[in-house]
């Protein structure tokens, strides 16, 4: 068995090598290739290529199939075939790399909606980073871009972790280290997309554009209260939280889900205080009062 497993993966190695190869063979003889047998490479689960891009990001050439079906522009948008983006370039092999075709060719009508994002977008912290330059695909996956009620945690996550748990984490720290200030780190973690704490509401801007504005580690929120109290952001990140998000309004938050803190009552809190404090004197006196009239006794 495993004598069989090595010789799988030596051939594996060596069929990625040989296409390697190839390309620098065929650089100046290109061959033939239908566009309709593209996932003879790009959904071959033995071959997972991928490259460093122009814009400083990891590029996986490998298409999961499943994922892809399940993708807004599969389901709604009705692009099932490579070359509905892929429009032209790619009928030789070994094709180069070639820009697909942009956003704006197929969403001309949420242009001022994409131009709302991109101005909140360049208030981000990733705005301004000189390793890489970001554009909407490299986080929202073309191939696998779904709306966010649709999204699971995880890919929600996902979008942040692929860069900051390997390769753009300068401290090499987990994320429960750098989040270790937290008194309930690993729930929060568990539980809560990043964004819910590492972008902040704007009363004059939608969901969709201040979640594209990422805040500095020492901007992002760190209080209980910003989420846990009447009035708390954490009504705009609903949608942000758990496996199955809800979409509720405020009206809604108090009975269907329910946040520590969001309904409190603050004199109520104070007067429970009071009761507690009172309890402890009441306790402690008590005690004190025995161990006195204890030792007049013995006397």
């Amino acid at each position: 068995m495993i004598r069989n497993e090595m010789s799988v993966q030596i051939l594996v190695c060596l069929a990625a090598i040989f296409v390697t190869l190839a390309g620098s063979v065929w650089a100046t003889e290109t061959k033939t290739w239908p566009v309709t047998k593209c996932g003879v490479c790009h959904q071959n689960p033995g071959m997972r290529p991928g490259y460093i891009g122009k814009d400083g990001f990891y590029h996986d050439l490998h298409i999961d199939q499943q994922r892809f079906e399940q993708s807004t522009h599969y389901i709604m948008a009705g692009k099932y075939r490579c070359v509905d983006c892929h429009e032209t370039g790619y009928d030789v092999f070994p094709h180069k790399e070639q820009e697909p075709m942009g956003c704006f060719g197929c969403h001309e009508d949420l242009k001022e909606k994409f131009l709302a994002i991109r101005a909140s977008f360049q208030q981000s912290i990733h705005y301004d980073a000189e390793e890489v330059e970001f554009q909407c695909n490299t986080c929202h996956t073309v191939h696998y871009a779904r709306k966010s009620r649709r999204m699971t945690l995880e890919e929600k996550k996902g979008m942040c972790t692929k860069c900051h748990d390997d390769r753009y984490n300068p401290t090499g720290l987990t994320l429960i280290r750098q989040h270790q200030w937290h008194p309930q780190a690993q729930l929060h973690l568990d539980k809560v997309a990043c964004i819910a704490c590492h972008t902040q509401p704007d009363q004059w801007e939608e969901p969709f554009t201040f979640k594209h504005r990422i805040l500095a580690k020492d901007e992002a929120s760190r209080l209980c209260d910003d989420c846990h109290s009447v009035g708390g952001k954490l009504a705009d990140y609903l949608i942000d939280i758990g496996e199955n998000p809800l979409q509720l309004d405020n009206t809604q938050l108090a009975g269907k889900f329910y946040v520590s803190g969001a309904t409190r009552i603050p004199w109520l809190d104070n007067l429970g205080l009071l009761l507690l404090l009172a309890t402890t004197i009441g306790v402690l006196g008590h005690g004190l009062v025995r161990m006195g009239t204890t030792l007049l006794r013995r006397k």
